[in-house]
């Protein structure tokens, strides 16, 4: 036999015996998972309820039902295969993390209700924790142990803030100012994008648009808007910003933020010190006079010395 369908022969009877390994091990098994809320942010609890069905076909004794919380590693029996479960971020609260029961009868079924909190520091996403139900079958004195999973989603949604390091600007001339969006938030924004809308009193110059990424939590990211503030503009301009982005399980958000900045003439930027007044003007004059007395010098020396010259022919 060619060693490649010896190779699929054997993956196939390892299937069986691992399919067979589950179905037998399905004595105890979970449904009907549920959690409130649904979804938890860092630092807050959550109620867990679940039920654990007898399938048995006779009466089980002694349950034992325990979250494990700091992980765990089960070996398929029969096979070599692991399969492990890293540690949550999740605690019990006020309550323990085992359950137990004197039996569940055939075809029967036992609720359960574990309140957890999350851990301060937890990242968002689903986490899988491990159930360890221990038991005995009828009159069996040996004990038999499943293993299940229930999911609970940690979402911690970003907290996001804008501002702008701009004492001013001046009216009648393009200014750029930086705007910082900061993510003081438990949770990461992702794909944000900002939309500078219709400026009182002035019309941006150049994009509107800008498309960021992602903003960790603790962190932040700066844009830079240009726009024209109109002479007649009100003292204060007040930039309308669209902020949209998704947090860790894809839901989009969109929140409305305003920039205000206080807008100058060009002379009341310069007593405020925003910009340094311009002597230019006053250069060109004074380089003006200095060429118009040079060239009055020239025409009255050369009056003079042709009188001069005169009188010395006479």
């Amino acid at each position: 036999m060619k060693r490649k369908n010896k190779l699929l022969i054997s993956a196939f009877i390892l299937g069986i015996i691992i399919i067979s390994t589950f179905n037998l091990a399905a004595a105890l098994t979970i449904t009907d998972v549920s959690t409130s809320p649904g979804q938890v942010q860092p630092g807050q609890t959550i109620s867990l309820r679940f039920d654990v069905e007898n399938n048995a076909g006779d009466e089980i004794n002694d349950v034992s039902v325990s979250l494990l919380l700091n992980g765990f590693t089960q070996t398929i029996a029969g096979t070599s295969f692991q399969q492990v479960y890293a540690g949550v971020p999740f605690s019990p609260y006020q309550s323990s993390n085992v359950q137990t029961f004197d039996k569940i009868n055939e075809d029967k079924s036992e609720s359960l209700d574990f309140d957890l909190i999350v851990n301060a520091d937890a990242d968002s996403g689903t986490y899988k924790i491990p159930v360890q139900m221990d038991y005995y079958v009828g009159d069996s004195t040996q004990k038999t142990t499943d293993v299940g999973v229930v999911s609970l989603i940690v979402n911690a949604k970003p907290k996001l803030s804008v501002s702008s390091d701009s004492t001013g600007i001046v009216k009648g001339q393009s200014n750029d100012i930086t705007i910082k969006i900061v993510n003081s938030g438990l949770g990461d924004a992702k794909f944000l994008s900002v939309k500078a809308g219709g400026i009182n009193g002035g019309s941006i110059v150049g994009a509107s648009s800008f498309y960021i990424g992602d903003i960790n939590k603790d962190d932040f990211d700066t844009i830079k808007l240009s726009f024209s503030a109109n002479q007649n503009s009100p003292g204060t301009i007040s930039i309308p910003l669209e902020i949209t982005y998704k947090d860790s399980t894809t839901k989009e958000y969109t929140e409305n933020a305003e920039i205000t900045i206080k807008a100058y003439t060009q002379q009341e930027a310069i007593s405020a010190g925003l910009i340094q007044k311009s002597y230019t003007s006053l250069i060109i004059i004074l380089v003006i006079l200095v060429i118009v007395i040079y060239i009055v010098y020239r025409i009255v020396r050369g009056i003079l010395k042709r009188r001069k010259n005169n009188r010395e022919i006479k």
